[in-house]
């Protein structure tokens, strides 16, 4: 009984957004520090990012669950809630959030309570009760609080919040954009009978294609500026342009062909990954056998 409730609890709660905003965080800790902090820096913010994400998360959850059980693809959801029960997901939810900002604010420091506090807010009350059930475009600022983990991970090493955690944190809504518009593209129906005014549905296929050839486009740049600009080595370059240049060409072919969205989406998740693992190991190990400090029109 307890593995079930377990099993059920952590469907909810969405690990694999918890993941990559583990990720995120940790690739933010390191530009941050120019390496990896202690380890116990690092165990204390990655657990407040993942109790956050998978607290606001379930919420998610559990105000979408009637429009969850129009759409096959999550209709699973609804289930699980009912093993735990409405009123029990409630408490655990409130009590994910609420550690997370105590342990932020108490032991790490206010700037990264302050970025967690927003990143939920934004989520489940701007995005989820609002941006999703009325704009097509409401994922654009829909992906701020899927971004804010890098952010976080940057101010709990420095909570100025250099340039550097900046441009990450737009490289991650930037990378947003395609990842969800291809999933978008593959589940149009699911998401028009549930009454998601998604880009496909609102705007057309045609429009959602190009915007996300667009969008995909103009990460390739915008990764490879972190080496240029002197915040990242060679190492992540080199990275950042094979992984981006191969998610480019997967993208063009699914939207001139018009399909393969759903391996799109895949493609994407391993893209992040392998960007944000690069960076964190540029950081750690590149950055050793240079002095760079900032970008090179700053250097002397």
């Amino acid at each position: 009984m307890k593995l079930k409730f377990s099993r059920h609890l952590l469907s909810v709660m969405k690990p694999g957004i918890a993941s990559a905003s583990a990720l995120a965080s940790l690739a933010g800790m390191s530009m941050a520090g120019r390496g990896l902090p202690s380890a116990g820096r690092v165990l204390l913010t990655l657990s407040c990012i993942i109790a956050a994400v998978c607290g606001s998360g379930l919420v998610n959850v559990l105000l979408e669950r009637k429009t969850d059980a129009l759409m096959p693809r999550v209709a699973h959801r609804g289930l699980a809630l009912d093993v735990l029960g409405v009123r029990t997901d409630w408490v655990i939810a409130a009590m994910l959030v609420a550690s997370s900002l105590i342990v932020s604010w108490l032991f790490i420091n206010r700037t990264v309570s302050l970025i967690i506090a927003s990143a939920v807010v934004l989520y489940v009350v701007f995005y989820t009760l609002y941006l999703k059930k009325n704009s097509p475009f409401g994922t654009v600022l829909g992906a701020v609080p899927g971004a804010l983990p890098a952010l976080a991970g940057y101010a709990a090493v420095d909570p100025k919040t250099g340039p550097g955690g900046w441009i990450l944190f737009t490289v991650l809504i930037v990378w947003q954009q395609p990842h969800f518009l291809a999933l978008a593209l593959k589940y149009r129906d699911e998401y028009a009978s549930a009454g998601f005014p998604v880009m496909p549905v609102r705007m057309g296929e045609k429009y959602t294609r190009a915007s996300l050839l667009m969008y995909a486009s103009a990460l390739l740049p915008l990764t490879l500026s972190l080496a240029w600009l002197g915040f990242c080595t060679t190492i992540f370059g080199l990275a950042a342009f094979a992984s981006g240049t191969l998610f480019l060409a997967f993208a063009w072919s699914s939207v001139i062909k018009n399909r393969g969205f759903g391996k799109i989406f895949a493609i994407s998740i391993i893209y992040l990954v392998v960007l944000l693992a690069a960076l964190v190991i540029d950081q750690k190990f590149g950055l050793k056998n240079h002095n760079l400090t900032g970008p090179p029109f700053l250097l002397n």
